[in-house]
């Protein structure tokens, strides 16, 4: 639990800049680029794979490198979120069809919608992490539609996780997910919170 609510505060972090001309401009390519839906791989497959949530990039790149017959590639692209963003994020690609390989518990569907970028590049460095580019340009954790409304829902998590809030809820009633609330339909800002979890009702989801 403390694990997950560290790496959680951690991507909270992630959100809380300020909106630039460059993410602006980067997000009005990006949305111009084909979107396609994917299937993502059933909970069981993942597991056996030993595949690990919110790790895409590594699995991908674990993945393309143990294919035995050099089959699959490793696509960079972003997910557009039903939370009004673009998370930067790693699928792979075998005889022209793309999946998903990366666990998400609590996603409650088997697909995602995703938007394949061959402008993304992905280095290693010396300290085993991956930074990215996008036509030479420094590409952070994604692309926010409403950036003033990411800063206050995730300044709004940290605040809860803060003071206690649990990092997960796997009990709560069906139906209290942000997914299913009209504020994802008519996409209101004030209602919507992001970070790679949803928070509605003061329940926070992880995905």
């Amino acid at each position: 639990m403390l694990a997950l609510r560290e790496q959680l505060l951690a991507e909270a972090e992630r959100w809380i800049h300020p909106g630039s001309d460059e993410e602006r401009a980067m997000l009005v390519q990006v949305r111009a680029l084909p979107e396609v839906r994917i299937i993502r791989q059933p909970a069981h497959v993942l597991s056996y794979m030993r595949m690990k949530p919110r790790e895409c990039h590594v699995n991908c790149a674990t993945y393309v490198r143990l294919d035995p017959d050099s089959r699959t590639k490793h696509v960079l692209g972003w997910w557009h979120t039903v939370w009004g963003a673009y998370v930067l994020h790693s699928v792979v690609e075998r005889d022209g069809v793309m999946t998903c390989i990366t666990p998400a518990p609590q996603e409650g569907e088997d697909g995602l919608n995703f938007v394949p970028d061959e402008l993304l590049s992905m280095v290693e460095g010396n300290d085993g992490r991956y930074e990215f580019r996008r036509a030479g340009l420094p590409v952070g954790f994604g692309l926010r539609e409403e950036p003033e409304s990411f800063i206050n829902a995730s300044e709004d998590m940290k605040r809860r996780l803060l003071a206690g809030g649990r990092p997960l809820q796997r009990d709560a009633p069906c139906g209290q997910n942000i997914r299913s609330s009209e504020a994802v339909k008519h996409r209101q800002p004030d209602r919507l919170r992001c970070c790679s979890t949803h928070i509605y009702d003061n329940v926070l989801y992880q995905i």
